[in-house]
């Protein structure tokens, strides 16, 4: 896609330093903010649960991936990430979620392959009432079209990248707390101390398979 190729162009051939919210003087907040209730079952959570730390720049020229890796096989059907902007929301994201790339030095590797990516058009981007250095943390949603939907591995490892368009959207994170926040540079991806905070909501094939045998059952 067109877009992919001007994303991947521009990160190719500008070398940046990690941009941070505090500029690395972080300090961690704690407030009392409560996730909202997802869209279908909890596949994967890493939630803003009102502990931050700091917030990465996640646009212009900066990507941002975070691994996951789901405990049982499903079709992620919603996704929610947290966030700040601090000039206004004049942009737009892109989504993507890589394969894991196991030959890198650290654990549990990089991002490899694109398997699945598209342009978050029509998110939903709302106020949590906390905030960061004087900045409002947004909570950001995406309910998938059908055709849309990722079906992930149980036990496999993947990458999930925001993107945003413009250089004015940062993304929330705390420290590493087991899952890497990783940052992609002209010399490739880098580590860094920071988890972000993303979910991904749908259905588990348990509870499909569950289902399509009860509606069986309910046949005869």
């Amino acid at each position: 896609m067109r877009i992919t190729v001007i994303i991947m162009s521009l990160l190719a051939i500008v070398s940046f330093a990690d941009s941070s919210l505090s500029q690395n003087t972080s300090e961690r907040i704690e407030t009392g903010y409560v996730p909202p209730v997802p869209d279908g079952s909890v596949l994967f959570d890493q939630s803003y649960t009102g502990v931050i730390d700091d917030a990465i720049r996640a646009g212009g020229l900066f990507l941002r991936a975070d691994e996951f890796i789901l405990t049982e096989a499903g079709r992620v059907e919603s996704i929610e990430w947290w966030g700040v902007f601090p000039s206004g929301q004049s942009g737009s994201f892109y989504l993507r979620i890589y394969s894991n790339d196991s030959n890198f030095q650290d654990v549990p590797g990089t991002p490899g392959d694109i398997l699945w990516e598209m342009p978050a058009a029509s998110v939903v981007n709302t106020d949590t009432g906390d905030d960061i250095f004087g900045f409002d943390i947004y909570h950001t949603e995406i309910i998938l079209d059908p055709s849309d939907y990722f079906e992930a591995d149980a036990s496999t490892v993947y990458w999930f990248s925001i993107y945003y368009n413009e250089s004015n959207y940062y993304l929330g994170v705390i420290e590493y707390i087991g899952n890497m926040c990783l940052s992609y540079s002209g010399g490739g991806w880098t580590s860094n101390d920071y988890t972000s905070f993303f979910r991904l909501n749908g259905t588990s094939y348990l509870a499909l398979k569950a289902n399509t045998w009860a509606a069986i059952k309910n046949g005869f």
